[in-house]
């Protein structure tokens, strides 16, 4: 049977819908630290963005802790960059502005 012959339906191609891409809105939510946010539930330091890696250990020091003051006033000690010196003796203050201020909430660590 030659072309002329046979009978080809025409395949109409239905037309082609681009998929809408919409761009989630990402929640940054603030934390108490002003150095770190929290973007899609991972914690991220607020200058850039970027994710601390999930394998990389993290240490916590509640403003309760009886040790914390103490502890962050050593770790500037230690410190050798003078501005981030300053900015943990910052921070330092902050820990004991609240504990003078709350006496009754301050407690040894617990874990």
């Amino acid at each position: 049977m030659s072309a002329k012959g046979s009978k080809k339906k025409a395949v109409e191609k239905a037309p082609v819908k681009k998929a809408a891409v919409k761009k989630a809105k990402v929640a940054v939510i603030k934390t108490q630290d002003p150095k770190y946010v929290i973007i899609d539930g991972k914690i991220c330091n607020e200058k850039t963005k970027k994710a601390i890696p999930a394998n990389e250990p993290v240490f916590m020091i509640r403003g309760k802790d009886k040790n914390a003051t103490k502890t962050i006033a050593f770790y500037a000690s230690l410190c050798i960059n003078p501005e981030h010196k300053l900015s943990v003796l910052e921070r330092c203050g902050e820990f004991s502005h609240f504990a003078g201020n709350n006496a009754s909430r301050m407690r040894d660590a617990d874990s």
